[in-house]
């Protein structure tokens, strides 16, 4: 499922709902019947906003990604559809994260072909199936960059989902065991 083509038709109904709210705003202001008009327009507008967004069933999580030239964190935040099911929730995420960073300037944290094969929630623990691909070095410099990687994607779980009391990765079939998830 593609969250993306969601997001961007979300998006244009946003700027198409915030510029008509603005041209109704400013054709009050030119009219010259006060500010209580202008005030009264910026105040549906915000609650016109608010409720578009309540009601829309996306929701702010954050990865953390690391700059590849000096490791640095770099805290992204993703805008994710929520499914109403726990697991189709960490599914998004999880698939938001191994989609790699916006910025040109961040590591992914997988390589380019992973793909998330399966993902299920029993107990408060997540069970994360990568493809093979997972398994090959993001960069040539990287030592154990499949061990930080997964330590970064179980914190980024456990930071977005209070629930979630451990996470355990399977790539290519085969447990990788991680210490503290």
């Amino acid at each position: 499922m593609d969250f993306r083509l969601s997001l961007d038709k979300l998006r244009v109904r946003q700027w198409i709902e915030a510029a008509f709210c603005f041209a109704i705003a400013a054709v009050s202001f030119l009219r010259f019947r006060g500010v209580y008009i202008c005030l009264i327009s910026l105040g549906l507008l915000s609650i016109i906003a608010i409720g578009d967004w309540y009601f829309s069933g996306i929701v702010r999580r954050t990865i953390v990604f690391y700059a590849l030239e000096n490791n640095a964190e770099i805290v992204e935040e993703r805008f994710v559809a929520q499914t109403g099911d726990s697991g189709g929730d960490i599914r998004a995420f999880v698939e938001e994260a191994v989609l790699g960073p916006s910025r040109w300037d961040a590591a992914p944290l997988f390589g380019q072909r992973t793909v998330l094969e399966s993902l299920f929630l029993r107990d408060g623990v997540v069970f994360i199936c990568l493809s093979e691909e997972a398994a090959l070095p993001v960069r040539n410099d990287a030592k154990g960059s499949l061990l930080m990687s997964l330590a970064s994607l179980t914190r980024d779980i456990k930071r977005n989902f209070s629930r979630i009391a451990a996470v355990r990765y399977f790539v290519a079939g085969s447990e990788i065991p991680l210490e503290g998830s």
